[in-house]
């Protein structure tokens, strides 16, 4: 496994540099060129901020006065990205996740997306508990969406190769050793063994 930039990472399994790309939602452009896995996980995107910030959302028009940072390239729900593009939101955008918990922590922003599980494993890998303990979210979502492992339509040998990934999924799920993993993800520890 070899990670990169979300758009890059897609490009190369598109033009066949890679086999395939995990975690991307599903999309009519892209159905074309991949083959979709059932789904792999839930993403869950909500707002982060401190808890001395008192933050509340239901509607985008909340959103008006916080000074909100967001990845390069991230797209969110069409009212969100047309509020940005209109300047009704005061979007920064930045090249890591890890900056948004950074600027936050510095007080240089209010809040930003990022999704659930992603940003408890950067605060558990990249800071320590003492300096994120104050860092809470917004329980209602901004998205929520299913996300799949995607392989290239390129290779014929893909087609073959996504039946026997969905069966070990299954059986993973079955097992308990799938939430197992991602209980362990959120924690840090995945990826540290």
């Amino acid at each position: 496994m070899v990670f990169f930039p979300w758009k890059r990472g897609l490009e190369f399994a598109k033009n066949g540099s890679w086999d395939g790309a995990v975690g991307w939602a599903k999309r009519k452009e892209r159905e074309k060129y991949f083959y979709y896995s059932d789904p792999i996980y839930y993403t869950k995107w909500v707002f982060f901020h401190l808890k001395e910030v008192d933050f509340n959302w239901q509607r985008i028009d909340d959103l008006k006065s916080y000074r909100i940072r967001a990845m390069i390239g991230n797209s969110f729900t069409p009212s969100f990205d047309a509020a940005e593009k209109a300047g009704d939101l005061l979007v920064e955008r930045v090249a890591t996740e890890s900056q948004n918990i950074k600027m936050l922590l510095m007080r240089r922003i209010d809040t930003f997306p990022l999704e659930l599980n992603i940003c408890f494993y950067l605060m558990q890998t990249k800071y320590r508990p003492t300096e994120v303990v104050n860092i809470t979210y917004h329980p209602k979502p901004l998205m929520s969406e299913p996300n799949f492992l995607l392989l290239n339509k390129k290779a014929e040998k893909n087609r073959n190769i996504m039946v026997q990934f969905n069966k070990g999924l299954a059986a993973l799920k079955k097992s308990g050793k799938y939430d197992l993993y991602f209980t362990e993800f959120r924690q840090g520890r995945f990826f540290n063994n």
